[in-house]
């Protein structure tokens, strides 16, 4: 196979070439290359700046704000009560080191240190679980977002309505005439 590569490129080896066809396009030249296909006639494409867009949607704050605040009180306490029992285990163990602590005093303290780390790791799975929960809210803002975007491009007569963010992310280099933001948070 590589004989006949090889001499059927007209004496160069089509290993050998490793030029890049777009590095010497210019984007224009790129985009005529492009296939486009129209799926029902012409596609009438929009965006939205999301960033502006949860900024004007009170009822996201609200959730975000909410899901924020329980997982987060949620969070310091738990980390209250570890580094509580991290103390308590070390001071046990410096004690118990230097001999200070009887063994009837010590077998007290190591069986309420084994039920503290017991309910912590129970804690900790009961985090993941609200963890979860508080996702679930933050979901039903994204379906709700979801059910108005279908509306609304039903409603205008929109193909899609693309995101994008101050940060760059989502639709890139998109005629600002196409920006909808106003229209939907208005």
């Amino acid at each position: 196979v590589l004989y006949f590569l090889h001499f059927n490129a007209g004496g160069s080896s089509a290993i050998e070439n490793t030029e890049d066809p777009i590095e010497d396009k210019t984007a224009a030249q790129t985009a005529q290359d492009v296939k486009i296909t129209k799926a029902h006639g012409e596609a009438i494409i929009v965006y939205v700046n999301i960033d502006t867009l949860f900024e004007k949607y009170h009822f996201y704050k609200d959730v975000s704000s909410s899901v924020e605040q329980n997982l987060m009180a949620m969070e310091n306490g738990f980390k209250a009560r570890v580094q509580k029992y991290q103390m308590d285990l070390n001071e046990y163990m410096e004690k118990a080191q230097a001999g200070l602590i009887p063994k009837e005093t010590a077998e007290g303290i190591e069986q309420k240190l084994m039920k503290e780390k017991a309910s912590i790791e129970n804690d900790e799975k009961l985090i993941e679980a609200r963890q979860e929960k508080e996702g679930k809210r933050l979901e039903k803002v994204q379906r709700k977002l979801y059910e108005f975007f279908k509306a609304f491009t039903a409603k205008n007569n929109y193909s899609c309505v693309l995101t994008y963010t101050a940060k760059g992310e989502g639709a890139l280099g998109i005629n600002d005439d196409l920006d909808v933001t106003k229209q939907v948070v208005g």
